[in-house]
């Protein structure tokens, strides 16, 4: 059985060796159902059919969630960077985080080819990702168990935005693009939900802490 430890006595950032053996072990199936499903969904801008987009079923509103969504994923180097920093004594939520930084980018290659093909320049989307310094994004946490449950609401939080800008379109491509970002968030936090759920069960106490 693993105890849950007293409070202050865990170093930050690292977690004790056996809790994430355990952890591991727990989470080895999920994992691996995981990678197979992503294998079969994977995707990429090579199967959006950009040349039937509908002009007359877009509106100014989708154009704006569009290109604010881009930022966001564009900066999914910048998350996986600073978390793979926390993770390094567990190889398999850090292999997870690489696969999660593959389909983000996916995302964002997606988003930009829509752009640019109703006529925004790469050079001014560039133009716009310089406006924001990648070298300054502080994490709330810099406890793994913290920074997991940021990551579960943080996919949460995406999966609900892309939902409603689902909801709301009616222009088929992007329509077609939404769907299948909504799968992949859906995928990210049903993962970081089960990570939870077993954190919870190795050590209560501090799992409740984080949240």
């Amino acid at each position: 059985a693993v105890t849950a430890p007293i409070f202050g006595r865990r170093k930050i950032g690292v977690m004790a060796k056996p809790y994430n053996d355990v952890l591991a072990a727990r989470l080895t199936p999920e994992y691996e159902s995981f990678m197979a499903r992503a294998e079969e969904v994977r995707w990429s801008p090579a199967d959006v059919p950009y040349d039937k987009i509908d002009w007359s079923k877009l509106t100014e509103a989708d154009l704006f969630a569009v290109f604010v969504t881009l930022h966001i994923e564009n900066y999914s180097d910048v998350y996986t960077k600073l978390l793979l920093e926390h993770f390094n004594d567990a190889p398999l939520l850090g292999d997870f985080i690489r696969n999660w930084e593959k389909e983000e980018e996916n995302h964002a290659r997606v988003i930009k080819r829509y752009l640019m093909t109703l006529g925004c320049s790469l050079a001014e989307l560039r133009a716009n990702y310089a406006k924001v310094d990648k070298n300054d994004f502080p994490f709330p946490s810099h406890d793994q168990t913290g920074l997991n449950v940021f990551v579960f609401f943080q996919e949460l939080l995406t999966r609900e935005m892309y939902t409603k800008m689902l909801k709301a379109c009616r222009e088929p491509v992007l329509v077609g693009i939404l769907k299948k970002i909504v799968r992949d968030e859906q995928r990210h936090y049903q993962f970081y939900k089960q990570v939870l759920e077993t954190r919870l069960e190795l050590d209560r106490r501090d799992t409740y802490r984080q949240f």
